[in-house]
């Protein structure tokens, strides 16, 4: 099989002999012989299997290499002692069909060892090159079949790396997936998100466009334009690619994977045409070199960055190449054509040595640093024939037999396994797909004063970028990307239409919070966005009584109110038994103050941290409060009412002894607190959460205006019955003008609580309802507390002359307070009382309010009653028995004082006779109230004398 295999490519070669013509190549004698493809020439436009221009840098830079590289190891008597090592090149013309052509010497002269065994000559034992990734394919797919060694010193496309195809394919610079990694990185550094791509049509290109593409997308970087450089594309062609690059302005980074020089300058020469000289930032892979070679393009090119295998000055090299002439070089059968076309000149026919005199210098041919490659190539070679030599021939002088008949594959283990530093700085080793480690510098094409060089700017290795900061300082301003930097606390949000790296941002604001790049989501109810707003953290939690701002004069204004109640408590139980304290009433005086003191303590729970009991709590105390206190003031101001303006005088008021009061007051209390356990059941206060903005959260209970309002209806109703009493006995004699500061308390009352609901169902803020609540409640306290009991206090403690019994003013009479209702009452007299210390009278302490002291007098008085009932009413009313003889002394001093008060009565009336006939109008301005009564009754007393 094989067989027919060889002799197929060697009728094809013969076919491309008699197309090429005469083959020019470069020999190296040597017992071992190694093979060289190198292109010395680019290919032919029209026709591919012509040569066409010198390739300077990979072209005759690249062979000079190989030379200097087997004249060292030649020289060198620690590698392959007594051993010549031979080189035989041909020059591939940049061209697949070529370059099968030549590789097909090396194959016929590898059988010819292996068929006729010849014990003399050369040994050919394996190739070096081809440069360009698309011939290397070809080439190792043929060196596979005949398992001939190939190292390549420049082809570093990943596909070559596949050893199912290209087993017997082994290189010494690095693969291009490296390079793809690398130049996104540098992308990556430098913030270029948005990058178009130029590649050659080879599998150089293709496959270095599609590792570029694979690592951009890794790396969040768009590909904006990829244009595919055909072999033989024309110049319109690269002007129509500059255009379209033009039309994408943002991104202005373009990386050029492109292993042909004539591509690159043709690129660049399109950009200067187009007037796009600086309009563009290019990146490129190890085929540009040191871009010393473009001649005339410097300013298109200056600031390109470009990776390139990490490789050491090549001081030895330089001098030996500077010192090349075409006098001292006749081995390399172009150098001739290279120094012409280099130097412009001719060497035939020269007159003075104008051509042949001049001088290779760094100025006008620089080094490539690529050429260290080659010379690893080489070295290859020659570490792993020494270790062959050594093994199969260690004690003959030179090549042995076993040497000689090695296999491709035996050799192509010994390759494998070399390790040595070589030319480039960089340990030489192979793994297990033939590649050596990505190792790559990072250069930058810039201009120094007048003069373009290139200078390093950083490097790559094992997958990682290093950039040399003051080398690109001035360097990071170039843009090329499709999105703004978004800053803190904004999002990516995609642009319609365009690539995923492109996009605007907007501000992830409110409740949200930065759940990746691009998704901004609310944050749970209690959380807001942290500083950074990349999570969410939990809200403090406020209640009333934690904002102290708010609470603290709440809460101030509640314990004056505390300490003032149980400051009148106490000076009630102080001066109990005196005459200002029993006419109050003492037990409800005190059951009003017990409901006035729960009052201010609603502010106490309040600012409590709200639960469920202490809602219920402040439920139930404000409605039960309020109500104590009304209550109180209800069943007391009813009797007043009740003793003062009923129809029947004779006829004493039921339920008015302080116990049955007090059994009253706890039945209108308890109809509240029935009402309140009803509601409380239907909708039971809770402690709630509040959300008013999404950065706080408030804990209130959840008694709704509804709900409060409807706790309060019975307290509105005890408002206004208390108020109408109050308005009913507004005129009752002064003795008892008690009801006078109900009357005035419940009207203040009524304009706090209107105003208190006003600003209380306005508000909205729940911070701020507690306050209006407490300070509403307290305030409604504060009134009753002042108008009740402020007058008695201060006469207690500043008028305790005043704090005894006296008479009542003669001309004030019950009957006068009945008048509204057509009462034609007997003229009686009542008594506030009888001071303890009377000389005249029998000592008796009456026990009871001033309306019960005034009922008293009234039934002793009244004529028609028989003494045995009026015994018993006082006895009824006063729980204390009473004897008929001071009845009887009690009967006879009121008939005393009616006598006294007729004649006052008549003196009166003359009087009044003569005013009016002196004056005018007199009669209507000046009579005396209750005149015409007192004498339309003055026969009556008399009778009843």
């Amino acid at each position: 099989m094989e067989t027919i295999i060889c002799i197929l490519f060697i009728a094809m070669a013969t076919n491309i002999h008699q197309v090429t013509g005469q083959v020019r190549r470069l020999i190296v004698k040597g017992e071992i012989v190694i093979g060289g493809l190198v292109p010395i020439h680019d290919h032919d436009l029209e026709d591919q299997a012509h040569c066409g221009d010198l390739h300077e840098r990979i072209g005759v830079q690249r062979l000079e290499a190989m030379l200097f590289a087997i004249d060292s190891i030649n020289n060198n008597n620690s590698i392959l002692q007594n051993v010549s090592l031979g080189l035989e090149v041909y020059d591939t013309c940049s061209s697949e069909t070529v370059a099968l052509d030549r590789a097909l010497h090396f194959v016929q002269d590898r059988e010819a060892i292996r068929e006729h065994h010849t014990t003399n000559g050369s040994v050919m034992v394996g190739v070096i090159g081809p440069s360009f990734s698309s011939i290397s394919v070809q080439v190792a797919h043929l060196y596979r079949l005949f398992q001939l060694p190939q190292v390549s010193f420049d082809s570093t496309s990943y596909e070559l790396s596949d050893k199912t195809r290209f087993e017997f394919f082994s290189r010494t610079v690095p693969h291009d997936l490296y390079q793809a990694k690398a130049l996104v990185d540098i992308a990556k550094v430098m913030n270029w998100t948005f990058v178009s791509v130029i590649y050659s049509d080879d599998s150089y290109g293709t496959l270095g466009y599609q590792a570029v593409k694979e690592e951009a997308k890794k790396a969040g970087i768009c590909i904006a334009v990829a244009e595919k450089i055909e072999m033989s594309s024309s110049a319109g062609t690269f002007h129509f690619i500059i255009e379209k690059l033009l039309q994408e302005p943002e991104a202005r980074s373009v990386v050029v994977f492109s292993s042909q020089e004539r591509q690159i300058r043709n690129l660049l020469q399109a950009a200067k045409s187009k007037g796009a000289s600086r309009a563009f930032q290019w990146l490129g892979t190890d085929a540009w070199g040191n871009m010393l070679w473009l001649k005339g393009l410097e300013d298109v090119a200056e600031n390109t960055i470009t990776v390139t295998p990490k490789t050491v000055e090549l001081k030895a090299f330089s001098d030996y190449f500077y010192h090349l002439k075409p006098n001292n070089n006749s081995r390399n059968p172009w150098f001739n054509e290279f120094w012409e076309r280099h130097f412009n000149c001719s060497l035939y026919n020269e007159v003075n040595g104008k051509c042949s005199g001049l001088k290779l210098n760094f100025t006008n041919s620089p080094v490539d640093s690529r050429v260290a490659s080659a010379m690893d190539a080489v070295n290859v070679f020659a570490h792993a024939l020494d270790a062959i030599l050594k093994d199969k021939c260690p004690e003959a002088s030179g090549v042995c037999e076993r040497m000689r008949n090695m296999s491709g594959r035996e050799i192509l283990k010994y390759i494998r396994n070399v390790s040595f530093t070589g030319m480039s700085g960089n340990h030489m080793h192979f793994n297990e797909n033939g590649d050596v480690d990505g190792q790559f510098d990072i250069l930058m094409f810039t201009k120094h004063g007048n003069e373009y060089k290139t200078v390093q700017v950083g490097e790559w290795d094992s997958h990682r970028l290093k950039v040399y900061s003051q080398a690109v300082s001035g360097f990071r301003e170039v843009a090329s990307s499709c999105h703004p930097v978004c800053k803190n606390r904004e999002v990516r949000v995609p642009v319609v239409g365009r690539e995923s790296c492109c996009w605007t941002c907007n501000l992830c604001n409110g409740n949200h919070y930065i759940v990746n790049d691009s998704i901004c989501e609310q944050c749970p109810l209690g959380y807001q966005p942290t500083s950074d707003g990349r999570s969410c953290s939990k809200i403090d939690i406020m209640y009333f009584g934690k904002n102290w701002i708010i609470s603290l004069p709440a809460t101030v204004f509640a314990g004056i109110g505390v300490v003032s109640t149980l400051f009148v408590i106490g000076v009630l139980i102080k001066f109990d038994k005196t005459p200002l304290v029993k006419a109050c009433g003492r037990e409800l005086s005190h059951l009003l103050l017990i409901g006035i003191l729960l009052a201010f303590s609603v502010t106490f729970v309040t600012i409590l941290e709200p639960t469920d009991v202490t809602c219920i709590a402040r439920f139930f105390g404000i409605g039960v409060a309020l109500t104590i206190c009304y209550a109180s003031l209800f069943i007391k101001t009813n009797r007043i009412s009740r003793i003062f303006n009923r129809k029947n005088l004779a006829r004493r008021p039921i339920l008015i002894l302080p116990l049955s009061q007090l059994v009253l007051v706890v039945g209108v209390v308890s109809v509240q607190i029935l009402l309140l356990v009803m509601l409380a059941l239907l909708r039971t206060p809770r402690a709630v959460f509040y959300y008013p903005e999404f950065s706080s959260v408030y804990l209130d209970c959840s008694t709704s205006n509804l709900d409060f309002g409807l706790s309060q209806v019975y307290n509105f109703i005890l408002i206004t019955m208390c108020t109408i009493y109050a308005f009913k006995t507004r005129k009752i004699p002064s003795n008892f003008n008690e009801a006078k500061y109900i009357a005035f308390a419940m009207y203040s009352s009524c304009v706090v609580w209107l105003a208190f609901l006003a600003v209380y169902y306005m508000e909205q803020k729940y911070e701020l309802k507690p306050l209006i609540l407490c300070v509403s409640v307290s305030l409604i306290a504060f009134v009753l507390l002042c108008c009740l009991y402020g007058p008695k206090v201060y006469i207690i403690l500043f008028r305790p002359h005043r704090n005894v019994r006296r008479h009542v003013n003669p001309s004030l009479s019950l009957s006068s307070l009945s008048k509204e209702k057509g009462q034609n009452s007997k003229s009686t007299h009542a008594y506030v009382g009888v001071n303890e210390n009377a000389e005249n009278e029998g000592q008796e302490d009456i026990a009871g309010s001033s309306a019960e002291d005034a009922l008293d007098k009234q039934r002793m008085i009244m004529s028609s009653d028989s003494s045995k009932s009026a015994s018993e009413a006082c006895r009824e009313e006063n729980s204390v028995p009473t004897k008929k003889l001071e009845m009887e002394k009690l009967i006879k001093h009121l008939r005393r004082e009616l006598i006294s008060t007729r004649e006052t009565l008549r003196t009166t009336q003359d009087q009044l006779f003569r005013r009016m006939q002196n004056g005018r109008d007199l009669r209507e301005t000046n009579l005396p109230q209750g005149y015409e009564k007192l004498q339309a009754n003055k026969g009556e007393a008399h009778s009843g004398l």
